[in-house]
C-alpha cells in the first residue's frame, strides 16, 4: 500500500511540473451558445470541432506566452518580448503578464459560430460576446490560424484591447472611430502598422497577443517541446535600472488609465 502511495505521489508530482501534458478541456475556455442546434445543421459538427480545437490550441499558446512573460531575462524570451512589445517592454511587464494570464484563464462566450453578419470574427465590446463567420471555418485556415483568431478576440473581450490607435495622441480607438479618422489612425494588425506601435500601444493591441503566442509556440517546438535551456530562468527582479526612454514610457502609461 505504501508502495502504491509513493507511486501515486510521484505521478502527481510529475504532472504538476508539466512532464506529462494535462489534456485541455475546450469547454473551460469557450462556451458555444446553442451548440446542440449548431450540430444539427449541415457541416455543424465540423464547425463546432473547429472552434473547440482552436480553443485548445489557443490555451496552449497562452500557456507558452505566460512562460515567456514570466522569464524575460532568458535571452530567447527577451527577444520575443522585444519583438512583440518593443524594447521598453519591462516598464509594462506586470500589465503584460496580467493580460496574458487573463486571456489564458478566461472563457469566451461565442454567440454564433457561423454568423452571417461577420466574415471572419468580431467581438461586441459591450456584451463581450464573440461572433465567428464563415471565413473562420475556411478549408484554407489552419488550426493554428483559428487559434490566433480566438486569442485576438479573447484579448478584445477579456482584456479590452484595440485594433486601432489615433495618430494625434496615440490612444486606442474603436473601428468606427478609425474609419472616421482614416489616415489619422494606425492599425495594429501584424500585417498592417504593427511595427509603428510603441510599447504602450503594443500592450493594448489585440494582434500583439496572437503574435506572442505564435512566437512562444515556435520557440517551444524548436526546443523539442521544452523551454529553452540556455540563459537565466529566474523571474526578473523588479530592482532593475530604468533608462530615460523607459521613464518616458512609464509616464505615457497614464494615457491608458481608463482601459
Amino acid at each position: 500500500m505504501r508502495f502504491v502511495s509513493a507511486i501515486l505521489s510521484w505521478f502527481l508530482t510529475f504532472l504538476a511540473v508539466g512532464a506529462i501534458p494535462i489534456p485541455v478541456n475546450p469547454s473551460n475556455h469557450v462556451n458555444i451558445h446553442n451548440e446542440q442546434e449548431h450540430l444539427k445543421t449541415p457541416g455543424g459538427q465540423k464547425r463546432v470541432d473547429n472552434v473547440k480545437q482552436a480553443a485548445v490550441n489557443a490555451h496552449t499558446g497562452m500557456e507558452q506566452s505566460a512562460r515567456v512573460a514570466n522569464f524575460p531575462e532568458n535571452p530567447e524570451n527577451h527577444a520575443i518580448l522585444v519583438e512583440v512589445f518593443k524594447k521598453d517592454f519591462m516598464t509594462l511587464i506586470d500589465t503584460i503578464r496580467k493580460n496574458v494570464e487573463t486571456i489564458r484563464d478566461g472563457k469566451l462566450e461565442i454567440v454564433d459560430i457561423n454568423s452571417g453578419d461577420v466574415r471572419h470574427a468580431a467581438t461586441d465590446r459591450k456584451s463581450k460576446e464573440v461572433y465567428l463567420g464563415p471565413n473562420f471555418h475556411s478549408e484554407f485556415k489552419s488550426d493554428q490560424q483559428r487559434a490566433g483568431t480566438l486569442i485576438h478576440e479573447a484579448s478584445h473581450a477579456l482584456v479590452g484591447t484595440s485594433d486601432y490607435f489615433a495618430k494625434s495622441d496615440g490612444k486606442p480607438i474603436s473601428t468606427h472611430e478609425a474609419k472616421k479618422l482614416k489616415i489619422g489612425s494606425v492599425c495594429g494588425g501584424v500585417s498592417k502598422d504593427f511595427q509603428k506601435l510603441d510599447t504602450c500601444q503594443s500592450v493594448w493591441n489585440a494582434d500583439s497577443y496572437k503574435k506572442l503566442a505564435s512566437l512562444a509556440i515556435e520557440q517551444y517546438n524548436k526546443h523539442g517541446g521544452k523551454p529553452p535551456a540556455k540563459g537565466r530562468q529566474e523571474p526578473v527582479q523588479k530592482n532593475f535600472r530604468v533608462s530615460k526612454t523607459q521613464k518616458k514610457t512609464q509616464k505615457n502609461k497614464k494615457r491608458y488609465k481608463n482601459l
